[in-house]
C-alpha cells in the first residue's frame, strides 16, 4: 500500500474511533457521507474558501488595482461550478456553497471596477460627493433606509383600510420608532439623512393611522 493511502486509512480509523462517537446524532450522517470529511470531496471545497477570503481581502484594494478579466473568470467559474456541484455524484453542497461565494466576490469586484471605469466618470460634479458619501450608495447606510420605505408604502396602502381593521399597538409602535429613529439618524456617525427622512414618514404614517383609529372609536 502506498504511504499516502496508509496515512489516509490510519487517519480515518482514528477519526472513527475518536471523533465519530462524540458527534451529535444529526452530524453523524455527515461524517460518513460520500462527500464527508473522510473524502477529498470535503477537503477540495474547503481549500477553495481561500479564493473567497482573498476576494474579501481585495475589497480593501482600490478598484483601479483590480483585474477585470480575473474577476470575470472567477464569477463565471463560480456560477458554473455552483450548478455543477448539484449534478455530480455525489452531490456536493459544500462545493456549491463555496463556488456561490466565489461568484459573489467576483461580481462585487466587477461592480467596483465598472463603477470606477464607467459610472463614476459620467456622474455630474454635484453627484460625486453624494456617491462617495460615507452613507452613500456604496454602503449599507444607503440601502438599509431604502428598504425601510416599504413600511411607508404599506402605511399609505392601509389608508384604504377601514379603521376598525387597523392595529393601534402596531401603529403606536411605528409612530414611536419613527420619531426616535429620526432623531437617532442625526447623532450617529455618519449622519444619515436618508434614514432620518424615511423614519420621519414612518412616524407620520403611524400617527395618521392612530388619528383614524381614535376618530373611529
Amino acid at each position: 500500500m502506498l504511504p499516502h493511502k496508509a496515512l489516509y486509512k490510519t487517519l480515518c480509523k482514528i477519526g472513527d474511533a475518536v471523533v465519530y462517537p462524540i458527534l451529535p446524532a444529526f452530524a453523524q450522517p455527515a461524517w460518513n457521507h460520500p462527500a464527508g470529511p473522510k473524502t477529498i470531496f470535503f477537503w477540495a471545497p474547503l481549500i477553495k474558501w481561500c479564493l473567497v477570503i482573498a476576494g474579501l481581502a481585495d475589497l480593501a484594494r482600490p478598484p483601479q488595482k483590480l483585474s477585470a478579466s480575473q474577476n470575470a473568470a472567477l464569477t463565471a467559474t463560480g456560477a458554473v461550478w455552483t450548478r455543477y456541484s448539484f449534478v455530480i455524484i455525489p452531490k456536493n453542497y459544500s462545493l456549491a456553497s463555496v463556488n456561490f461565494f466565489v461568484m459573489c466576490c467576483g461580481l462585487t469586484q466587477l461592480g467596483r471596477i465598472a463603477h470606477y471605469r464607467v459610472l463614476y466618470p459620467i456622474l455630474p460634479d454635484f453627484a460625486k460627493p453624494i456617491w462617495d458619501h460615507p452613507a452613500g450608495m456604496k454602503t449599507i447606510f444607503f440601502w438599509a433606509p431604502l428598504i425601510k420605505w416599504g413600511l411607508v408604502i404599506a402605511g399609505l396602502a392601509d389608508l384604504a383600510r377601514p379603521p376598525e381593521k387597523l392595529s393601534p399597538t402596531q401603529n403606536a409602535a411605528l409612530a414611536a420608532t419613527g420619531a426616535i429613529w429620526t432623531r437617532y439618524s442625526f447623532v450617529i456617525i455618519p449622519k444619515n439623512y436618508s434614514l432620518a427622512s424615511v423614519n420621519f414618514f414612518v412616524m407620520c404614517s403611524g400617527v395618521g393611522q392612530l388619528c383614524r383609529i381614535a376618530h373611529y372609536r
